[in-house]
């Protein structure tokens, strides 16, 4: 997996995360401010899951989620090898203003163990060039704002407003 961090230095922006790789990547940054959740530390994920992750999550006033996915079916939602990640991720998806998922070619269409939200949670979805335009049409169909990094943007807004 791979990260892109795109510098915005005109707005204030705080960062939280679970990740702990992401904390070591944006320590340096002193041009944002960094929380980490903390929780239950899983070294496969490099992360922080359980009630002290959820219970930290739930202290910030999040305006836009960015949630990486191990899957995303238009019919079944989005999903998570981990169901730690998957219940952090559907309890933060209740408190916040916007969901942006991120999901290479790979993950569409695909499946995996824990659902954690339906694609009508989800206001835009950020994909790679090889997403097929199918896929890109059903997920449009339900409303969700496809973004096609590297080439095109979808016409839907998404369900809280554009981007």
């Amino acid at each position: 997996k791979t990260l892109t961090i795109i510098t915005v230095t005109a707005l204030p922006l705080t960062v939280v995360t679970n990740a702990h790789h992401i904390v070591v990547s944006l320590a340096n940054r002193k041009d944002l401010t960094l929380v980490c959740t903390g929780g239950t530390y899983e070294n496969q994920s490099r992360s922080y899951t359980g009630a002290m992750a959820e219970d930290a999550s739930k202290r910030f006033v999040i305006r836009s989620a960015f949630l990486g996915v191990d899957a995303l079916d238009p019919e079944r939602g989005a999903m998570d090898i981990n169901h730690g990640h998957g219940v952090l991720k559907e309890r933060l998806i209740e408190r916040v203003d916007r969901v942006i998922v991120l999901a290479d070619s790979t993950k569409l269409g695909a499946r995996s163990a824990y659902r954690f939200a339906d694609v009508k949670d989800i206001d835009v979805i950020v994909t790679d060039a090889a997403a097929p335009p199918e896929m890109v049409a059903k997920l449009e169909a339900q409303g969700v704002k496809v973004i096609v990094a590297g080439g095109r943007l979808s016409v839907g807004r998404g369900k809280k407003g554009a981007v």
